[in-house]
Parts: structure tokens; C-alpha cells; sequence
């Protein structure tokens, strides 16, 4: 007789044949139903997959502060800018000098309002002061020129460019040793355009003779020129001693310009005017063609202000008119002496060399 467990295993046995057949295998379903599949995967673990295992949280390591270097500081190296100069059939690149880096530049600060009107005010009781003040004339040197001009500017009691007739016979007396006849001076323009004036009476009587002979018809005459206000000349006049690097002329109308604007810059930064007044200053150098005095000096006043200075002329070779003299080395333009009584602003190298470098920039080709 069988025992229950016996009875209860063929029992199980049975009613698993009555419900579906034996699970050796996979079942595949008839019809494909949902239901049959997920039995499947409940007996036999079909399409069941296990979820990756969750990796541990690890805390992030912050990277080790690091304190930031601070940059080396280069200091630039400064290089002389080019320059680039057209001609007509060719492109020259230049370099200027180093120096014209430290160039000295006119004044940037700007008066007040109220420094304005005081200047102007101080300025106006000047010139009203002089009116009855006495101011009498002061000699400042010597001028060569013919007796038709010498007898114009007596005339006029000042000293002023005569009408040129036809011929051109008059001259308004532009330099000294000049080579080339025109019709009016025989002179250059060193200092540019102006009257010009030695401190020796021998320079300028031999300015005389020459300026005679290219004038037909005339005599030589030697001038004693003075201011005809000495407190005038002395204090409200710009001057300035021009170095000899930026003396001179040239035949060429572009290189002589070039020597001129080279001057202008210089007594604008030199005597602290601008541009409009720059022409007004009365320019001095170094007169270094008499070899038998090498601190004579000369002076050019521009034509704008010689109605401030007068003549008295007598024939070369008389004696020199009352009041006038021939200038010691102690006391000639040049000297320290001169510089001091007169206000001639002094030579400046730096400036010098700078002007000079303009002069040459802009001569180039030429």
C-alpha cells in the first residue's frame, strides 16, 4: 500500500500533466499570448536580467590650491620709429635718431581764465606806461646797404623795405655773404628772411661794398642800427641764439625751406611761442666767417617788426656814427654777457639736434 507521500507526489505529477505539459524546456505558447510568456519567465528566468551593481559613491578630492605667479614685468624696448620718405622715383626708409625721443616740446599747461586777463592787462599798462615814460633808442650792432636805401630809411625815420623801382636797384638787405647778384641784397638767408646785423663794423662795411656793386648807381654805406625802444627791445622781444647746426641756406627753394622750418622749430619749443609768432623772434648765431674774431655774432630781425629800430648811416670807411661801437668779445652777440641784458634764449644741444634731424628728414633726396 502506498504511502501518503507517495500518493501525494503522483498526485502533484498528475495535476501538473492536466495543466500544461511537463517543463523540460521552454514552453512556447500556442497563441503566443502574453500570459504564457511571463510564466516562462517566472519558471525558467527568460529574458530576465540582473541590474549592474550601483558602483560606490566616492566623495570628489578637490584639487591642491595652488597660489597664481604673478607675470614677470618686461619693460618695453623702445625702437626708433621709421620714417618713410617718397621722392619721385624712389622710397627711402630712414631711421631717426634716439634722440628725437626726448625731444624738448613746447608747453602743454593752459593759462586760467583769470591768468589770461592778467597777462593782457599787464601787457596793456605796459604799453601805456611807455607812452610817457622816457625810453631812448639803444645800438645793437651794424648793417652794410647802398646810399639809396640808406637815404629811404632816413626819410622814413625807421627802418623799412624801400619801393623797388623797375630796375630793381633797391634791396631790403637779406644776410650777408651772399655770392649771387639778384638785384636786390647779393646776400643768403642763413637766418632766414629779416635785416640782418653784425657786431663788427668791418663785417658790415664789407656787406656795403658788395651790396653797392649790384646795385648800379649807389655807394656803400655803413649803418649803426638801433632800437628805438630800449626797454622795448630788452624785455618784450623774443630772441634766441640759433646753433650752427640749423644755420644756413641753399640754393635749392625745397632744402632752404627745410633749414627754415628746422629754425621756427627750434625758437618755437626754444622761446615757448607758437607757431604764428615763431617768425617774430629775432634769431643770433655765430658768425664764424672772420676768422680773426671768433666770438663775432649776427643777428637777423625779421621784416615783420623792423619799424621797432631805425639807421643812422655814414659813408664806409668815416668814423662810425655817434653812439655806435664795435662789440668786445665779452660783449658780443654770443657772449654771456650780451645773452644776459638782451634775453637770447640759449643755445639748447638737445633741441639742436633734434631740429637738425627734421632738416635732414626732410631733405632727403634733395
Amino acid at each position: 500500500m502506498p504511502s501518503i507521500g507517495q500518493v501525494l507526489l503522483f498526485a502533484t505529477i498528475y495535476l501538473s500533466i492536466l495543466a500544461y505539459a511537463l517543463p523540460f524546456g521552454p514552453h512556447v505558447p500556442q497563441d503566443g499570448g502574453a500570459d504564457d510568456r511571463a510564466l516562462d519567465k517566472r519558471i525558467f528566468g527568460l529574458g530576465s536580467k540582473k541590474a549592474p551593481p550601483t558602483p560606490p559613491k566616492v566623495a570628489p578630492v578637490a584639487p591642491p590650491k595652488v597660489a597664481p605667479v604673478a607675470p614677470t614685468k618686461v619693460a618695453p624696448v623702445e625702437s626708433p620709429a621709421k620714417i618713410t620718405t617718397t621722392t619721385s622715383a624712389t622710397t627711402t626708409t630712414s631711421t631717426a635718431p634716439a634722440a628725437t625721443a626726448a625731444c624738448p616740446a613746447k608747453s602743454s599747461t593752459k593759462r586760467t581764465i583769470l591768468e589770461e586777463v592778467a597777462s593782457t592787462a599787464k601787457r596793456a599798462l605796459h604799453q601805456f606806461g611807455m607812452l610817457f615814460a622816457r625810453d631812448d633808442p639803444e645800438f645793437i650792432g651794424f648793417h652794410g646797404t647802398n646810399s639809396k636805401t640808406a637815404e629811404f630809411w632816413a626819410t622814413k625815420g625807421f627802418i623799412a623795405k624801400p619801393p623797388a623801382p623797375a630796375n630793381s636797384v633797391f634791396d631790403f638787405v637779406f644776410g650777408f655773404f651772399g655770392t649771387t647778384g639778384d638785384g636786390s641784397s647779393n646776400a643768403d638767408h642763413e637766418l632766414g628772411e629779416g635785416l640782418y646785423v653784425a657786431d663788427e663794423s668791418l663785417i658790415a662795411s664789407g656787406f656795403a661794398n658788395n651790396n653797392a656793386k649790384v646795385n648800379p648807381g649807389t655807394t656803400p654805406k655803413l649803418c649803426a642800427i638801433f632800437a628805438r625802444s630800449s626797454g622795448n627791445w630788452r624785455t618784450q622781444v623774443k630772441k634766441a641764439l640759433i646753433p650752427l647746426k640749423i644755420v644756413g641756406d641753399s640754393s635749392n627753394t625745397d632744402r632752404s625751406k627745410a633749414f627754415e622750418d628746422a629754425r621756427l622749430n627750434y625758437v618755437s619749443v626754444a622761446n615757448q611761442v607758437n607757431n604764428a609768432e615763431a617768425p617774430s623772434v629775432v634769431k643770433f648765431s655765430h658768425l664764424e666767417k672772420n676768422p680773426l674774431k671768433l666770438q663775432s655774432g649776427q643777428m637777423s630781425i625779421p621784416s615783420s617788426i623792423t619799424s621797432q629800430f631805425s639807421a643812422t648811416c655814414v659813408d664806409v670807411g668815416a668814423a662810425l656814427p655817434p653812439g655806435a661801437v664795435d662789440f668786445s668779445d665779452a660783449t658780443s652777440y654770443v657772449g654771456q654777457t650780451r645773452g644776459t641784458e638782451w634775453q637770447i634764449a640759449p643755445e639748447n644741444n638737445q633741441l639742436a639736434l633734434c631740429s637738425f634731424v627734421l632738416f635732414k628728414l626732410a631733405t632727403v633726396g634733395l
